[in-house]
């Protein structure tokens, strides 16, 4: 069955969809049959580019071939895209536990941590703490349910050397000597309860278990030097996963990656500079104006049009769900918003995009 509808219609950048349309492909009908690499030549994009196009063009394609079929309780468009009811949605996420940071501030702030389903990105200056931050979140997946934790793994794709194993092993040491000081303080508490001896032996058997080693495994690090070892990777992800069911099938995705799976995705960005009208909206958090449209924190007190934004445009900032900003509050701002002792130089996180929590900021 053709696709009449515009490729205006697919879930692609604009940037995309006026290539799509100056090179003659108006209708999503237009790329079937076309090979990635003929539309990346033809139209002057990145195969991973024409390979997201096809994709999704061959999406729509195969929701108008479904759509003629019954429909079923769930029916769906592809083989990787199934349609959930709003209660089906909200009773996934009532069930759905997020991975903690370890800072009562920075959880409180996310909503209790990291969120499964979302994809979250982490931005900051160098040196500010973000591979620190990725590292964390790579071992606290890993802490056992009887933690409450979600015991899990862990899918590092390591793309410019910051992955330490040395400094991820001393956090792996603690985090086990962490999981069973909480056993043993359960089995204080509750030990001479009749009712609590299966959870006190559930926990000491899990902490006993979860050594170093036992979080270094769980660990899969992945170094890619350019964005070509990237491509190579994702070419071989299936057979990867395939050894490794506990991290789930990834697709190439990130959103639909963290949503279908019911897994994570944290990633890491450098900041740049932006020129900017010195006009542009801003709102108060913490006594600091954020500057809406580029999500960064510029000091109250700035007067001029630049600013340090997250790299990789508006375009990757649509496709990340939750933003969480690192920067350095030289000027006490911070500390003066929030009555505390003001530092010569304090470490603040900034949540400037959220689905369900306000903008704040906490030092951390």
């Amino acid at each position: 069955m053709s696709d009449i509808r515009d490729v205006s219609s697919l879930p692609i950048a604009a940037q995309l969809i006026d290539k799509l349309h100056a090179h003659g492909f108006r209708l999503v009908s237009d790329l079937q049959g076309v090979k990635p690499l003929d539309l990346a030549q033809e139209i002057g994009i990145a195969p991973a580019l024409a390979m997201t196009v096809i994709r999704a063009a061959s999406g729509c394609l195969s929701q108008s071939t479904q759509f003629s079929s019954a429909s079923t309780a769930h029916p769906t468009y592809s083989a990787s895209t199934t349609i959930f009811s709003a209660k089906d949605l909200v009773a996934r996420m009532s069930i759905q536990r997020p991975i903690i940071t370890f800072c009562k501030a920075l959880d409180t702030m996310l909503g209790g941590g990291v969120s499964i389903g979302h994809v979250t990105e982490i931005c900051g200056v160098p040196g500010i703490g973000k591979t620190q931050l990725l590292c964390q979140f790579a071992l606290n997946v890993q802490i056992p349910e009887v933690f409450h934790g979600l015991g899990g793994e862990t899918l590092f794709l390591d793309t410019e050397g910051t992955f330490f194993p040395e400094r991820v092993a001393e956090m792996a040491h603690e985090l086990s000597k962490h999981l069973m000081k909480m056993a043993q303080h359960t089995a204080a508490q509750r030990g001479s309860h009749a009712h609590h001896t299966d959870l006190v032996r559930a926990q000491l058997q899990a902490a006993e278990s979860m050594t170093m080693e036992r979080f270094l495994t769980g660990i899969h690090v992945v170094r890619c030097h350019d964005t070509s070892d990237v491509h190579v990777f994702l070419h071989h992800l299936t057979a990867f996963l395939s050894l490794h069911p506990a991290l789930a099938a990834l697709a190439q995705r990130l959103s639909e990656v963290a949503f279908q799976h019911n897994c994570a995705v944290v990633v890491s960005n450098h900041v740049t500079t932006r020129i900017a009208p010195a006009t542009t909206a801003t709102a108060t958090v913490a006594g600091a104006n954020v500057d809406i449209d580029s999500a960064t924190v510029v000091p109250a007190s700035s007067s001029t049009s630049s600013s340090l934004v997250p790299a990789l445009g508006d375009t990757w900032a649509h496709a990340i769900t939750t933003r969480l900003l690192l920067h350095w509050d030289h000027s006490g701002v911070y500390a003066m918003a929030n009555h505390s002792q003001p530092q010569r130089r304090q470490r603040v996180a900034t949540l400037v995009k959220s689905p369900a929590m306000p903008l704040q900021s906490v030092a951390f």
